[in-house]
């Protein structure tokens, strides 16, 4: 067994990075999840930033709560399962937990292959071949370092490898630790409604941004844009926990349930339903289609101080 590798069953190993005291979990059979990661700010120790994915678990259509996940190749749900673009309207196959809805795409409860490891860094490859829940062939590469004790850094990376233009978008899914006293500290120019179904109104008028400081008491779902790149978590005790994403993550979901102790800051490149909501002439969503072998980047950094 290679050094930094979990007990396991061939490709269901779980991958340890190391940096000084801080420590990264990667299960790339529970696609291509971060399952615990836990930081050390400079004279500290080491805190527990997430809330941990159980790595035993064989269920990913229903998936248990917790660690850091990739949305490929989007975000959130497409409404009624209908994506709306160029060459018409393609059906996608609903989730079973928001249906008539589909729900952050199918990457995320697939295997990954992992393709390089060293001590404080790993990379691992997605390849979809294109199916009912979507029919675009893809490559997704995602890889995660701890460049020193106090960071972690996640880059994700998707080819379209369709042979033809296809929709796509990134994201990454974080599930942060948020005890009580934690405190948010986040600015957005644009908020959007939500319906009951959780996704943005196309015809509700724009609401003007928000500017958060303080708790976050669930249950609150809000969709925001242009929200800067950054976002800071203050956690009573433990620190303060800096989230900053690429540019091309312009699109922040913040999501926390009544009664838990975490919460979710969910950067993405485009809006929930941005694909459709594109297709009807709604500006700043983020939809876009990229051409045969073209390729979009981006980025998170989570900074323990």
């Amino acid at each position: 067994m290679r050094p930094g590798l979990a007990a396991g069953a061939g490709a269901r190993l779980i991958t340890e990075l190391a940096q000084g005291a801080a420590r990264a979990r990667l299960a790339p059979h529970l696609g291509g999840r971060v399952t615990a990661l836990s930081l050390a700010a400079p004279g500290r120790e080491a805190v527990e930033l997430l809330l941990p994915f159980p790595e035993d678990t064989s269920e990913l259509l229903h998936w248990p709560k917790g660690g850091i996940y990739p949305l490929v190749p989007y975000s959130g749900r497409i409404r009624d399962g209908r994506l709306r673009g160029e060459g018409g309207e393609v059906a996608l196959r609903p989730h079973p937990d928001a249906a008539p809805h589909t729900l952050h795409g199918p990457a995320h409860r697939r295997g990954w292959e992992l393709r390089a490891v060293t001590g404080c860094t790993a990379r691992m490859v997605h390849d979809h071949p294109g199916d009912d829940e979507w029919p675009w062939a893809l490559r997704a590469d995602l890889a995660v370092a701890l460049p020193a004790p106090d960071c972690c850094r996640l880059e994700l990376r998707l080819e379209n490898t369709a042979g033809i233009r296809a929709p796509a978008g990134l994201g990454l899914h974080p599930y942060l630790t948020a005890p009580d006293g934690s405190g948010l500290g986040l600015s957005a120019a644009r908020e959007w409604k939500l319906d009951a179904a959780v996704l943005p109104e196309a015809t509700a008028p724009a609401m003007p941004g928000v500017a958060w400081d303080g708790a976050v008491a669930g249950p609150v779902t809000r969709q925001l844009s242009d929200w800067g790149g950054q976002a800071v978590l203050r956690l009573p005790g433990q620190g303060i926990l800096t989230l900053q994403a690429s540019p091309g993550l312009g699109h922040l979901v913040l999501h926390r349930p009544a009664g838990v102790d975490w919460l979710c800051l969910e950067p993405a490149s485009h809006v929930v339903d941005g694909f459709n909501l594109h297709a009807l002439g709604v500006a700043g969503t983020g939809g876009l289609w990229l051409e045969p072998g073209a390729v979009m980047c981006a980025w998170m950094t989570l900074t323990l101080a």
